[in-house]
């Protein structure tokens, strides 16, 4: 039986639409009769619009950088994997450069050659040295406390680099040049206690060993072997150099006797001053047999020659440390950095690969601000002007929109098929989320108004004379001349023409009682001929309108 109930709802269907379509045949001779039955319609109404320029391109990083080995060599360490995070400044890679390593070393110790050369021709120290003025001469110093005993210079005199100056002796102690025969040499060792008894004084003048050879050498009569040393003796005031005594080394709890008596050969320091530049004495700070502090001036040399021998020890100087700030920069710059912070997109060496000079280390990007390049047509591109809003959209993370702004309009258009196209420059905020090589949808805002009156853009027809819109009436259509403003995917503004509230057509209506309606009119007999003049768009003025095509 369920087909039966079936049948009869089928049937009473096509009796409501059949009872419909009466009712319009019977009200089609009034006027204002079903004409509405047949239309789709909007009102008129107040809001804000938007215009834009859309198209799609494909989203490209805005700042990125290939990372390249700044010279040959062996990539120690890579520090970084495809895809991670880095901060600016965070090591990518080291690379080794064992050349380079050994052409720091020899310029170092060039540049300690050259500080020494000028602290040796000004008197100064290493540190001292740096900071010299050739204009202030030469300040000679004392280099170890003691007596001057001799003073070969007078102010005003002038010298030669290497010519003694003077001659500084410390007599607290004295030196004696003794020789140990194997078995002594044997049991005696650096430090041993040691004395010495001067046939001219009386008693002992108590002293150490030093300095004990550990190889042998020939005898003065070349008859056995010898092996040199010194015993240095604290002096009690009265002894000098070719002062003779004899010499005994304790050693396994006894006193050694040598075997001959030996000389006081010097004073324990003495210091030859010389002269290291060619210059004049332009002063004399001590006095023959004054005493003298270490490190004490002694004499100030200048003059127009010493002044040019430290400037050019200064030049040398200047040249070799910038040589050597240039290899350091080098070796610093094999430690390869990112210079922003962002993402690694590609690693392109390995550790303990050779890599040449200029290789690609790794590549990195930043993921918060992205550009793409948009290609309008010539029919638009006058719209677009640079610092326009722009919405970002891309499949892959649908639901999220992005802003951005248009960074620069090319000029100068390609030839396609048909029309010419224009780069257009747009910069995207991507917090950090959009990724190079995702397809972007970009809608340009090139306008915008509020407060407009607007209609849906279907209505809006476009006619040889002009814009026009179809105003439903009390039932009876009539086409409207309007001026457009504002024009978007979905609606037109109109300036001129229409007033707020008004009903535009927008299309054919859809449905059973739609279609039944237009099968009712196509049956109903045709009017009197010449029955109205022809308005905008071919229908007949205060006829029933021929609907449109449905869509």
């Amino acid at each position: 039986m369920g087909w039966i109930r079936r049948a009869g709802a089928l049937l009473a269907i096509v009796g409501m639409v059949a009872a419909g379509a009466l009712v319009v045949r019977q009200r089609w001779g009034r006027p204002n009769a079903s004409a509405e039955a047949l239309y789709a319609t909007a009102r008129v109404r107040r809001g804000s619009i938007q215009a834009d320029v859309s198209g799609s391109a494909t989203l490209q990083p805005a700042q990125s950088v290939t990372l390249s080995a700044p010279a040959a060599g062996t990539v120690d360490q890579v520090s970084v994997q495809q895809g991670e995070s880095v901060k600016s400044g965070q090591v990518v890679a080291v690379l080794r450069d064992p050349q380079l390593a050994q052409s720091i070393a020899q310029a170092q110790l060039k540049v300690h050659a050259d500080l020494e050369t000028l602290a040796a021709a000004t008197g100064t120290s290493l540190s001292q040295a740096q900071n010299i003025n050739p204009q202030q001469g030469v300040t000679v110093r004392a280099p170890q406390a003691g007596r001057i005993t001799e003073l070969d210079v007078a102010a005003g005199e002038q010298v030669t680099a290497g010519e003694v100056l003077g001659k500084i002796i410390d007599s607290h102690t004295v030196i004696m040049d003794v020789n140990l025969v194997p078995y002594q040499q044997a049991l005696v060792a650096d430090g041993e206690a040691a004395r010495v008894h001067f046939s001219n004084f009386s008693g002992w003048v108590d002293g150490t060993l030093e300095q004990v050879s550990a190889n042998g050498i020939p005898s003065s009569s070349g008859t056995a072997e010898v092996y040199p040393a010194e015993v240095v003796l604290n002096n009690p005031g009265l002894l000098q150099p070719g002062d003779r005594g004899q010499v005994e080394i304790h050693a396994s709890g006894t006193w050694l006797t040598l075997t001959k008596d030996y000389t006081i050969t010097s004073f324990g320091k003495e210091s030859v001053v010389h002269s290291p530049i060619n210059a004049t004495a332009q002063a004399v700070d001590v006095a023959q047999n004054a005493w003298v502090r270490q490190g004490q001036t002694l004499f100030a040399l200048g003059g127009g020659s010493a002044a040019a021998v430290i400037a050019g020890d200064e030049l040398t100087l200047q040249q070799d440390e910038a040589s050597l700030s240039t290899l350091r920069q080098q070796q610093a710059a094999l430690t390869v950095t990112s210079p922003l912070t962002g993402v690694v997109s590609v690693v392109d060496v390995k550790s303990a690969q050779q890599v040449g000079n200029g290789a690609e280390i790794a590549s990195v990007y930043s993921p918060d601000q992205m550009t793409l390049t948009l290609a309008v047509s010539e029919l638009q591109v006058t719209q677009v002007k640079k610092g326009q809003s722009v919405r970002i959209s891309t499949p892959g993370l649908h639901g999220k929109t992005f802003t951005g702004a248009v960074l620069a309009v090319d000029t100068v258009g390609t030839s396609g098929s048909g029309l010419s196209t224009f780069d257009v420059q747009i910069a995207v905020d991507g917090r950090g989320e959009l990724l190079p090589g995702m397809t972007a949808d970009a809608r340009i805002i090139t306008a915008t108004a509020s407060t407009a009156l607007l209609v849906p853009v279907e209505a809006v027809l476009q006619q040889s004379g002009g814009d026009e819109v179809e105003v439903l009436s009390n039932g009876q259509v009539a086409t409207v001349p309007v001026t457009v403003g504002l024009v978007n995917g979905s609606d037109a503004q109109i300036l001129s023409g229409l007033s707020l509230g008004q009903t535009v057509v927008t299309g054919a209506a859809t449905g059973a009682i739609a279609n039944a309606v237009r099968a009712a009119l196509a049956k109903k007999p045709s009017g009197p001929a010449g029955g109205g003049k022809t308005g905008g768009g071919g229908k007949a003025a205060g006829a029933p309108p021929s609907p449109p095509p449905a869509g």
